[in-house]
Protein backbone atom coordinates (compact mmCIF):
# COMPACT_ATOMS: atom_id res chain seq x y z
CA UNK A 1 0.00 0.00 0.00
CA UNK A 2 1.24 3.27 -0.98
CA UNK A 3 -0.05 5.18 1.56
CA UNK A 4 -1.79 4.79 5.36
CA UNK A 5 -2.17 1.41 6.36
CA UNK A 6 -4.21 -2.07 7.19
CA UNK A 7 -4.72 -4.43 9.23
CA UNK A 8 -5.20 -7.83 8.39
CA UNK A 9 -7.06 -10.34 10.50
CA UNK A 10 -6.08 -14.08 9.73
CA UNK A 11 -9.21 -16.04 10.06
CA UNK A 12 -9.18 -19.97 10.61
CA UNK A 13 -10.17 -22.33 7.89
CA UNK A 14 -14.11 -22.46 7.72
CA UNK A 15 -16.06 -25.92 9.03
CA UNK A 16 -16.31 -28.05 6.24
CA UNK A 17 -20.57 -28.50 7.33
CA UNK A 18 -20.67 -25.00 5.96
CA UNK A 19 -19.39 -25.32 2.25
CA UNK A 20 -22.69 -28.54 2.09
CA UNK A 21 -25.03 -25.91 3.74
CA UNK A 22 -24.77 -23.18 1.55
CA UNK A 23 -27.59 -21.41 -0.40
CA UNK A 24 -27.66 -23.48 -3.76
CA UNK A 25 -29.94 -20.45 -5.22
CA UNK A 26 -26.45 -18.04 -3.90
CA UNK A 27 -24.17 -20.84 -5.51
CA UNK A 28 -26.44 -20.62 -8.53
CA UNK A 29 -26.15 -17.07 -9.08
CA UNK A 30 -22.53 -17.05 -9.06
CA UNK A 31 -21.82 -19.29 -11.49
CA UNK A 32 -24.35 -17.87 -13.83
CA UNK A 33 -24.10 -15.72 -16.96
CA UNK A 34 -25.72 -13.10 -17.30
CA UNK A 35 -26.39 -10.38 -20.13
CA UNK A 36 -24.97 -7.31 -20.03
CA UNK A 37 -26.32 -4.91 -22.27
CA UNK A 38 -24.27 -2.27 -23.81
CA UNK A 39 -25.81 1.30 -23.57
CA UNK A 40 -25.65 3.85 -26.18
CA UNK A 41 -23.21 6.98 -24.95
CA UNK A 42 -25.67 10.39 -24.93
CA UNK A 43 -23.73 12.36 -22.89
CA UNK A 44 -21.44 13.40 -25.88
CA UNK A 45 -18.34 13.35 -23.79
CA UNK A 46 -16.39 10.74 -26.00
CA UNK A 47 -17.35 12.80 -29.27
CA UNK A 48 -16.11 16.35 -27.35
CA UNK A 49 -12.88 14.46 -26.64
CA UNK A 50 -12.61 13.29 -29.67
CA UNK A 51 -13.00 16.56 -31.42
CA UNK A 52 -10.12 18.21 -29.11
CA UNK A 53 -7.80 15.60 -29.85
CA UNK A 54 -8.28 15.91 -33.19
CA UNK A 55 -8.37 19.79 -33.60
CA UNK A 56 -5.38 22.32 -34.24
CA UNK A 57 -3.54 23.32 -31.27
CA UNK A 58 -1.23 26.44 -30.82
CA UNK A 59 1.91 26.19 -28.86
CA UNK A 60 1.75 26.00 -25.29
CA UNK A 61 -2.53 25.54 -25.26
CA UNK A 62 -2.20 23.07 -22.35
CA UNK A 63 0.05 25.57 -20.26
CA UNK A 64 -2.61 27.69 -19.62
CA UNK A 65 -6.23 27.47 -18.54
CA UNK A 66 -8.02 30.50 -20.79
CA UNK A 67 -6.07 28.75 -23.67
CA UNK A 68 -7.32 25.49 -22.83
CA UNK A 69 -11.12 26.85 -22.27
CA UNK A 70 -11.17 28.54 -25.84
CA UNK A 71 -9.34 25.30 -27.84
CA UNK A 72 -12.00 23.19 -26.01
CA UNK A 73 -14.65 25.95 -27.31
CA UNK A 74 -13.45 25.96 -30.90
CA UNK A 75 -12.77 22.37 -31.01
CA UNK A 76 -16.47 21.44 -30.24
CA UNK A 77 -17.58 23.91 -32.51
CA UNK A 78 -16.02 23.12 -35.36
CA UNK A 79 -17.45 19.34 -34.43
CA UNK A 80 -20.93 20.33 -34.40
CA UNK A 81 -20.52 22.61 -37.39
CA UNK A 82 -18.95 19.76 -39.30
CA UNK A 83 -21.81 17.66 -38.16
CA UNK A 84 -24.51 19.83 -38.91
CA UNK A 85 -23.31 20.05 -42.58
CA UNK A 86 -23.06 16.38 -42.97
CA UNK A 87 -26.66 15.64 -41.66
CA UNK A 88 -27.98 18.40 -44.48
CA UNK A 89 -26.63 16.19 -46.79
CA UNK A 90 -28.46 12.73 -45.65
Amino acid sequence: MPEGYAILKIMGEAPASAARVADPAGTLALAARGAVKQMALVSGLPEAEEALRRFAKADGWELDPHKTSKQDTKAISAAATITRLLLRKV
